[in-house]
C-alpha cells in the first residue's frame, strides 16, 4: 500500500519497516491518499480527489453523497429518535463490500497483481451479510449489487477458489459455509443479470473439493467431508474424545451440526443455479443434499442434534452442551437457535416438529425459555461466559447473533403472523436504539442493521434464492422505497409509528391481500401496500 501526503511534514527517521514525521509547525492539516497500486497512483489520486480541497469542502461532499444514499428509502413518522436508530442502520447497511478501484486499476490480493478495471468490491463478512444485508442492497440499489457479483466471480478467476470471507488481503478463514451460492442464488431468483456459469463453477469446487471445516479455507477434503457427502451429516466428536484431525481449529472445534445445517442450505442454493445453467445432474446432486439437515433432526429430543462418525445420537444437554459457543456441535449459539436454520424448507421443518400448532408451541418456547439446570432456573452469567455471542436475549432467542434473525418471521408459516409482529415490534423497541447501548451485537459489516432495516420497514427475506418476503410490523407510517423504471414501492402502516403493531388488514394496490407475504416482483414493479393497524391481534 502507498501513502501520498501533501503536508507541512518533513522526514525526520527512516528505518526499512517504517516512516517517523514529525511537524514543522504547530498548526499543521494533514491530507493524504491511499493506493494499493502504487506510489504514482496515490499521487493521481490525491490530486483527483484532494488537491484544492478544504476540509469542510470535503464534508460537505462526503455529506451530499451519504445523503443520496440514504434518501434511497424515506419514512414517515416516528420519533426523533427512532428516524435516528433508522437511518445510522442504513448508512452501515451500506458500508461494506468496498470498492477498490482506483480509477481505472486495482490490486488484488488473489493473485498480488495489479489489474486493469473501474471496480473491485471486496471486505464482506459474508457467513453474516448473505442473510439480509445483500438481499437489502440488491432490492435497494442493484447495479451496486451486480458489480459486487463480478467481483466474487473476479476473486474466484484470480484465485481458483470462490471466496468465503473475502477481504482486501484476500480470503480469510472465518466461520462457516460457502455462502456466495446463497447471494448469488438470491440475485438470479430475483432476476439480477450476472456471470452465473463462471460463479456456478467456483461454487461447486468449493462444495466438491474444499474442507467444511470452521475457520479453514482453501484446503482439501477430510474424512469428515466424506462423510458429509456420503452419509448426509458432518459428524462430531463424543464429550471427552480426542481430536485427530489435524486441520481443525483449536478453538474453533467441528461445528458439526450447524456446518451440516449451512451446507445443506449452500447446497440448496447450489441446486438451483445448476437447474438455471440446464446441468440436471448437479441439480439432482445439489437438492439430494439439500435434504441433509434432515439427517441432524433428532426426533426423539426434537432438536438438532450430533451424531458421531458411526450415525449414533451423542446425548447433550440442547442448553449447554458443546463447551464455548457450543463450538462442538454449534456455531456461537445452541441448538434452541439453530434447530430453526432450515431457510430454504420451512414447510419440511414444520412437518417434522409435528405441523403448525406444534410449529407454534415450539416458537413460544423458544422465546419463553429461561436459563436452567437441572430444571431449575439459575443466573445468566454462567450462560454468558459460555455463549458470549448469544446476546440480547429474549428467552433463548438471541437477537444480537445473526441464526437468530429469520426467527421470528417463522409465525407466519404456522398461520400466526400476529405473533410474528408482536415479537418483532418487542425486538425492536427493546434491542435498537440511539443510545450507546442501541445494537444488541456484533454489527458484523452491516448485518445487524439491515436486519433492522428491514424489519422497520415491514418485511424481510427468510430465505436467501427465494424471490420473496415474510410480513413483519412496519415502525413507521409510511416508507417508500425505489422501484424499477423509477417508481416507488410504497407501505402506508397509519398508526404504526405511535406503536400500532398488529394487521388487521392488508391490500395491495387496492386488492385485498390475504397472505403474509409480498413477492420481489411485487415490490419492484411499484405500487402500494396498505396496511390497517390495530392495538390487537387479528387474524386476516
Amino acid at each position: 500500500m502507498r501513502l501520498h501526503l501533501d503536508c507541512p511534514f518533513e522526514l525526520s527517521q527512516s528505518r526499512k519497516d517504517c516512516l517517523i514525521l514529525s511537524p514543522q509547525r504547530s498548526s499543521f492539516v494533514l491530507s493524504g491518499a491511499l493506493s494499493f497500486v502504487s506510489f504514482n497512483k496515490a499521487g493521481e489520486i490525491f490530486q483527483k480527489e484532494l488537491a484544492g480541497n478544504s476540509f469542510q469542502s470535503l464534508w460537505t461532499r462526503a455529506k451530499e453523497i451519504w445523503n443520496r444514499q440514504l434518501g434511497l428509502v424515506r419514512v414517515t413518522g416516528g420519533r426523533e429518535g427512532q428516524l435516528r436508530t433508522f437511518y445510522t442502520a442504513l448508512y452501515r447497511s451500506f458500508q461494506r463490500m468496498v470498492n477498490y478501484g482506483e480509477y481505472g486499476e486495482y490490486f488484488s490480493a488473489y493473485d498480488n497483481r495489479v489489474h486493469k478495471g473501474s471496480f473491485f468490491y471486496t471486505n464482506d463478512h459474508i457467513w453474516d451479510t448473505f442473510r439480509c444485508m445483500h438481499p437489502l442492497q440488491l432490492l435497494l440499489e442493484p447495479g451496486r449489487q451486480q458489480d459486487i457479483l463480478e467481483s466474487y466471480n473476479l476473486m474466484y478467476r484470480q484465485s481458483g477458489l470462490m471466496p468465503s470471507c473475502p477481504n482486501v488481503g484476500g480470503d480469510l478463514p472465518v466461520m462457516i459455509g460457502f455462502h456466495a451460492a446463497a447471494v448469488f442464488a438470491d440475485a438470479y431468483a430475483k432476476g439480477l443479470q450476472a456471470d452465473y456459469a463462471t460463479a456456478y463453477e467456483g461454487i461447486r469446487k468449493n462444495a466438491m473439493e474444499q474442507s467444511m471445516l470452521p475457520w479453514v479455507c482453501g484446503a482439501g477434503l477430510t474424512e469428515l467431508e466424506t462423510c458429509y457427502q456420503e452419509r448426509g451429516f458432518f459428524p462430531a466428536l463424543h464429550p471427552g474424545q480426542k481430536e485427530w484431525i489435524d486441520l481443525v481449529h483449536q478453538r474453533e472445534r467441528r461445528q458439526s451440526v450447524s456446518v451440516t445445517l449451512e451446507h445443506s442450505y449452500d447446497d440448496w442454493c447450489a441446486a438451483q443455479l445448476a437447474a438455471a445453467l440446464g446441468k440436471k445432474e448437479d441439480q439432482a446432486l445439489f437438492l439430494r443434499r439439500a435434504d441433509y439437515w434432515k439427517n441432524v433432526y433428532n426426533p426423539d429430543t426434537r432438536f438438532m442434534a450430533p451424531r458421531d462418525q458411526n450415525g449414533e445420537w451423542i446425548p447433550f444437554d440442547p442448553m449447554w452442551s458443546g463447551g464455548k459457543g457450543g463450538r462442538d456441535y454449534f456455531t456461537e449459539n445452541n441448538t434452541y437457535v439453530y434447530t430453526w436454520s432450515v431457510f430454504h424448507d420451512v414447510e419440511g421443518l414444520k412437518n417434522l416438529l409435528g405441523g403448525d400448532q406444534a410449529m407454534e408451541d415450539r416458537l413460544d418456547r423458544l422465546f419463553t425459555e429461561g436459563v436452567r439446570v437441572n430444571g431449575r432456573n439459575v443466573h445468566k452469567y454462567g450462560y454468558f461466559n459460555q455463549y458470549a455471542d448469544a446476546t440480547g436475549l429474549m428467552g433463548q432467542f438471541a437477537m444480537g447473533n445473526e441464526p437468530s434473525f429469520h426467527i421470528p418471521y417463522l409465525y407466519n408459516y404456522c398461520k400466526k403472523p400476529w405473533k410474528a409482529q408482536k415479537r418483532l415490534r418487542d425486538l425492536m423497541d427493546i434491542w435498537f436504539s440511539d443510545s450507546p447501548t442501541g445494537i444488541c451485537g456484533d454489527e458484523d459489516g452491516g448485518a445487524m442493521s439491515s436486519f433492522f432495516v428491514f424489519s422497520a420497514m415491514g418485511f424481510y427475506p427468510v430465505c436467501p434464492g427465494k424471490p420473496e418476503y415474510a410480513l413483519g410490523t412496519p415502525l413507521f407510517d409510511q416508507i417508500e422505497i425505489p422501484a424499477s423504471g423509477g417508481s416507488r414501492f410504497t407501505i402506508k402502516a397509519p398508526g404504526a409509528a405511535e406503536g400500532l403493531r398488529y394487521i388487521q388488514e392488508a391490500r395491495l394496490n387496492g386488492e385485498k391481500l390475504t397472505r403474509p407475504f409480498l413477492s420481489h416482483q411485487e415490490i419492484t414493479r411499484g405500487g402500494t401496500l396498505e396496511l390497517q393497524m390495530g392495538k390487537r391481534p387479528r387474524d386476516w
